[in-house]
C-alpha cells in the first residue's frame, strides 16, 4: 500500500508506504509509520491513522503518555535460519544453519520493508523476501528490536477500516485549507527552508528566490492542498507548500497598528522595503497610524509626530481596545538629533513620487552622502 500523493514530513521520503498518519493539529503534516512510531513531531498531537488511500481515516489518542512496547523480529543484528517460503537451496550452508541480517531495505519501487540482507556462517550474503509479495523465506532465531511501538494505536487485524464513499473528502483532498482563491500572500522562510520544504511540494527552481519578498496572489489549492501563487508582472505561476506562507493583513489608512519591538527581525524585513535607518529605532514597539499603503503593499506608518515607510511585516493591527494618543494624527515634528533625518522626514511626508523616496532613503541608510546631497540639491523646495 502506498499513498503517492505524500510525503512523509519527518524523513522526506516519497509517496508513503504502508499506514499514513496525519497530524489533526497542524495542516498538511503526515509521518509515515517509522517516524510516527519514533516520535517525530509533537507528542501532544493527536493523529489520524489511513492504511489505505481510500480509507476515511480512524483519529488515535496522542502519544504522549501512551503505552508503548519494544519492538521485536526481523531487524538489523537479528539471527535467522530459513523460513516457511525458503527456495533457495543450499545458499544458507544447508538447512538449521543461521545466518546475521545486515540490512532491512525495499524491493525497488515495488514494496517497502520487504526484503533483508543476510549474511550466512558459511559465508554467502544473499536478499531474502519477508514480505515482499507475499512470501517470507527467513525465520527468527534470535530476535532484535527495532524501537517501538504504540499497540493502541495500530488497526486490528482483519479489521477492515471504513472507506470513503463516493463524494465525500479523501485524504488527498486537504482537510482544512489555510488560504482561499484571491488572497494576498507571501512567502515567510529563508531560501534554505523553502528549498527543503519544497520536496514533494511542487520542488525547487532556484529563480523562486527572486519572489520571497513579494507579495502574490492565490490563484488556486492544488489537490496536495499545496498553493499555486501568481504574482503581479509574471506569467509564471509557483506552486509552493501552504507552510511556507503567511495571510499578508490588508491595510487601509487610518487603521492604528503596533510596530514590531524585535531590532534584528525589523532589520531584516526592510531591506528593499524602505530600509532601515538607526533613527527608526525610536518608532520600535509603539502604536501608529497608517498614512498610506503603496501599490507594493509598503505602509507609510505615522509614529509620534514621525512618518516612516515600513514593510506590512513590521506592524501588526493594534488590539481594538489600544489605547489611542490623537496626537499621532497631527502634523507636528519633534525635533531629531540629527539636521539630515529632519530633513528625510519633511521630504517623505510629501506625494513626491515614491520612487525619489525610496531612492533618498536607501542612499541614506547606506551612507552616500553625495548622493543625498544631491537628491537635496534637485529637490530644495521639498
Amino acid at each position: 500500500v502506498k499513498h503517492p500523493n505524500h510525503i512523509c514530513d519527518g524523513c522526506k521520503r516519497q509517496a508513503i508506504s504502508g499506514i499514513r498518519w496525519k497530524c489533526s493539529t497542524c495542516y498538511d503534516y503526515d509521518l509515515c509509520t517509522m517516524c510516527y512510531m519514533g516520535d517525530k513531531h509533537d507528542l501532544s498531537h493527536t493523529f489520524i491513522r489511513y492504511e489505505t488511500v481510500t480509507s476515511k481515516g480512524v483519529e488515535v489518542p496522542q502519544r504522549k503518555n501512551g503505552n508503548k512496547i519494544n519492538l521485536q523480529g526481523i531487524f538489523v543484528g537479528a539471527r535467522v535460519i530459513r523460513g516457511p517460503d525458503w527456495d533457495w537451496g543450499n545458499q544458507d550452508g544447508g538447512e538449521g544453519k543461521c545466518g546475521r541480517v545486515t540490512e532491512i531495505r525495499g524491493w525497488d519501487n515495488e514494496s517497502g520493508r520487504s526484503v533483508a540482507n543476510v549474511t550466512w556462517v558459511c559465508g554467502s550474503t544473499n536478499v531474502y523476501r519477508v514480505g515482499h509479495k507475499g512470501k517470507v523465506d527467513l525465520k527468527v532465531l534470535l530476535a532484535a528490536t527495532n524501537g517501538h511501538i504504540y499497540t493502541e494505536h495500530l488497526p486490528v487485524l482483519g479489521k477492515i477500516e471504513e472507506t470513503a464513499s463516493v463524494g465525500e473528502t479523501v485524504p488527498n483532498s486537504p482537510r482544512h485549507l489555510p488560504f482561499s482563491v484571491g488572497e494576498r500572500v507571501r512567502v515567510v522562510v529563508s531560501v534554505d527552508e523553502l528549498r527543503t520544504m519544497q520536496e514533494g511540494h511542487g520542488g525547487w527552481n532556484h529563480k523562486m528566490a527572486e519572489f520571497l519578498d513579494k507579495v502574490g496572489i492565490v490563484h488556486r489549492i492544488t489537490d496536495k492542498g499545496d498553493v499555486r501563487v501568481q504574482y503581479e508582472g509574471h506569467a509564471t505561476r509557483w506552486t509552493i507548500h501552504p507552510r511556507a506562507l503567511a495571510r499578508v493583513t490588508t491595510y487601509s489608512p487610518g487603521d492604528v497598528v503596533v510596530v514590531l519591538s524585535d531590532v534584528s527581525k525589523v532589520k531584516e524585513y526592510q531591506k528593499g522595503h524602505g530600509e532601515w535607518i538607526d533613527y527608526m529605532k525610536s518608532a520600535l514597539g509603539k502604536t501608529g497610524v497608517i498614512a498610506r499603503v503603496y501599490p507594493d503593499g509598503d505602509l507609510r506608518v505615522n509614529v509620534e509626530g514621525k512618518t516612516w515607510t515600513f514593510n506590512p511585516l513590521c506592524v501588526s493591527l493594534a488590539p481594538r481596545n489600544a489605547e489611542y494618543n490623537n496626537t499621532m494624527r497631527a502634523n507636528e515634528r519633534h525635533e531629531h538629533a540629527s539636521p539630515l533625518a529632519s530633513v528625510l522626514h519633511q521630504l517623505l511626508d510629501t506625494e513626491q513620487d515614491s520612487s525619489v523616496v525610496d531612492q533618498l532613503v536607501r542612499e541614506a541608510a547606506q551612507g552616500h552622502t553625495q548622493a543625498v546631497s544631491h537628491l537635496l540639491a534637485k529637490f530644495p523646495d521639498k
